[in-house]
């Protein structure tokens, strides 16, 4: 398999490099790729919760699928290229994303929703038929997520030239499409959506940290700092029961410790 990828990036001349990782367990083999970067904004944090079957993040979500933002986080991480369209699969199993390379030429990917392991990737060497400049997605759906937006499930800037279009569900858990300007987020205007593929878990189950510092606190942590919200979990600095500084990562749905660092 991992012959078959590398000679078509090969053709494809785009492929700065590709390296497995090691395999969580058999035939649960990770990529790492390298497909240059178009426009790639600021890169987020290189630390990762492990939703793999059996893991902390695995057991606190049940296996429930990963927010979008952080499927495209990891995809961009991993390989320095840009995303500009993704969008979860109605089985809600596997998301498909569509970056650009540095040399404007497309990538197609799929992605395992429920561990972010990368199954596929297609590299063509035709340009988009659609302007791939617009603001990094993670900037806009946290732009988005501070006026009430969460859940989303589908991002895409080819269906409308200068345009996102975003699904997601709006401060009443009611699907809606929100569309905005690419270059810079400004909503245009937000209308109610026919469908929408995203959990149903999400569907007003998110609370805030402050939702859950008191049982956090009950595990012994104290001093909490202001919550970073990363979508499907905060991050936060505290003290444990021994007064020692650590960082948290608490499930936004749970509440559950994900990790102690």
């Amino acid at each position: 398999m991992t012959n078959i990828l590398l000679k078509t990036a090969a053709a494809a001349g785009i492929l700065g490099a590709m390296a497995m990782a090691a395999p969580a367990q058999a035939g649960n083999a990770n990529f790492v790729l390298t497909f240059g970067s178009h426009h790639a904004g600021p890169q987020m944090t290189a630390q990762t919760i492990d939703y793999r079957r059996g893991s902390p993040g695995w057991r606190a979500h049940n296996g429930r699928v990963m927010p979008l933002n952080r499927v495209v986080r990891l995809v961009e991480n991993r390989s320095g290229g840009t995303v500009t369209d993704i969008r979860l699969a109605k089985n809600q199993r596997v998301y498909r994303l569509e970056g650009v390379t540095r040399l404007g030429m497309i990538v197609d990917a799929k992605v395992d929703a429920r561990t972010g392991r990368i199954q596929s990737i297609d590299f063509k060497k035709f340009r988009p038929r659609y302007d791939p400049k617009g603001m990094d997605i993670n900037r806009l759906l946290a732009k988005l997520k501070r006026k009430g937006f969460h859940g989303f499930d589908v991002v895409s800037l080819k269906e409308e030239r200068g345009v996102y279009r975003v699904r997601a569900l709006n401060k009443r858990g009611r699907p809606v499409v929100v569309r905005t300007r690419a270059h810079n987020g400004h909503i245009l205007n937000v209308r109610s959506a026919t469908n929408y593929n995203g959990p149903a878990y999400k569907r007003g189950g998110r609370h805030g940290f402050n939702h859950w510092r008191k049982g956090v606190a009950a595990h012994g942590y104290s001093h909490f700092s202001k919550a970073t919200d990363y979508g499907d979990y905060y991050e936060v600095n505290a003290r444990n029961r021994h007064g020692k500084q650590v960082r948290l990562d608490i499930c936004s749905y749970t509440g559950k410790v994900l990790r102690v660092l």
